[in-house]
């Protein structure tokens, strides 16, 4: 079978390339500027080439995502997806949004659940899912958190990680009581195969389905590196988030196999091992 990945310098695109690999797919892997984290084994190609050269697959994964962008970045973004989808023949394709499309909820948030005031990051995953539902084919995986060994050194957990290992101190905010669900990479890329290979147009959220504080959060770090301290300040006034997978857990037949320690130690021991 064959794959084509956009993203594929990303921490969801290269490691989903690699599980990719692993699987016997051949995989050709698109890239914008860089290409120095791609694993070997597949075929690098530019996304300024697709003009060039046809490109043809049976699966078009759409791992590009950066929550920080403007306005204007999120509306070339958007053209640039709308290119891709005219540009590569493929049988169908799998977009990694967000569930930043849901905004705040109070309640558990279904696939169903309406869009509460989202995020300007979260209305451009609504516009550009507007393009994926056009297609023949499609699956659409709205994510959580994901976090692994790795992952961009800016982000929550990493931060986090990195007070521990060099301060012994943890800052997190108000009480600690806000909660966010987390889900590790590997569970994340073995979802999106999964979406991959059922026949149904399903959109699906991306999750574990429990939620952590950013208090435990904290403890599990501090775990892994003895001697840091947590210290509550100031005030969160950020909403906590729950998910229901049960449709992706029973449709896909997929179940997240990482524990939440487990993702963590993992990280501390590949991200820090030379602070």
């Amino acid at each position: 079978m064959n794959a084509a990945v956009v993203g594929a310098n990303g921490f969801l695109g290269r490691n989903l390339i690699s599980a990719l690999l692993e699987k016997k797919f051949r995989v050709l892997a698109l890239y914008n500027n860089n290409n120095d984290r791609i694993p070997e084994g597949c075929t690098k190609i530019p996304v300024t080439r697709i003009n060039k050269i046809p490109l043809i697959t049976d699966y078009l994964f759409i791992t590009i995502g950066n929550h920080s962008l403007d306005q204007k970045k999120f509306d070339a973004q958007r053209e640039f997806i709308n290119s891709i989808l005219q540009k590569v023949s493929f049988q169908k394709v799998i977009y990694v949004s967000s569930v930043a499309v849901y905004g705040a909820h109070s309640d558990v948030i279904k696939e169903e659940s309406n869009f509460n005031t989202p995020s300007i990051y979260g209305q451009a995953k609504i516009a550009e899912e507007k393009l994926i539902v056009q297609q023949k084919n499609y699956a659409i995986i709205r994510f959580t958190y994901l976090y692994g060994a790795g992952m961009d050194q800016n982000s929550l957990l990493p931060k986090m990680c990195k007070q521990a290992k060099q301060n012994k101190s943890i800052a997190v905010y108000g009480n600690g009581s806000r909660k966010q669900d987390y889900l590790e990479v590997s569970d994340a890329v073995e979802l999106l195969i999964a979406a991959a290979l059922q026949e149904e147009n399903e959109i699906f959220i991306g999750a574990t389905g429990t939620s952590f504080s950013n208090k435990e959060v904290a403890e599990e770090i501090a775990v892994n590196i003895p001697g840091t301290t947590i210290e509550l300040m100031n005030e969160d006034k950020a909403p906590s988030f729950f998910y229901d997978v049960e449709k992706t857990k029973t449709e896909l037949n997929w179940q997240p196999r990482v524990a939440f320690n487990d993702g963590i130690k993992k990280m501390i021991e590949h991200d820090l091992a030379d602070l």
